[in-house]
């Protein structure tokens, strides 16, 4: 009996720690960087920084859109990319905070422009 009673604890607390975890990891923002050369950027020094976001799911945002707004404010990208599921699928896009933060958005990425001598 003590065994059963051991294993149902154990069994409870690592069920316990895994909801936890999956909770925690769900709620944070992760960033990832990477480089990527090209034989088209003749300088060194020019560089682009672009910067993706996805899987925001509208109204269920689960980073506060303050702290990711900041966070890719402070990234300073010159291009974004808004990909994934955007809006959960009973969300009413005129109800939506997502034109509010399509607006911030737009102001944080200047426009690109690409001067091409053909």
């Amino acid at each position: 009996m003590k065994v059963i009673k051991s294993v149902s604890i154990i069994t409870l607390l690592l069920a316990s720690a895994f909801v936890l975890e999956g909770y925690r990891e769900n709620r944070q923002l992760d960033k990832d960087y990477f480089t990527i050369k090209s034989s088209k950027i003749n300088n060194a020094s020019e560089f682009i920084r672009v910067g993706h976001i996805s899987d925001t799911q509208f109204p269920r945002l689960r980073v506060p859109m303050k702290k990711l707004l900041t966070s890719i404010s402070n990234e300073k990208p010159d291009i974004l990319f808004f990909t994934g599921d955007t809006i959960d699928r009973t969300e009413k896009l005129d109800e939506s905070d997502l034109r509010f933060f399509l607006s911030k958005l737009t102001k944080i990425a200047p426009h690109l422009h690409c001067d091409r001598k053909s």
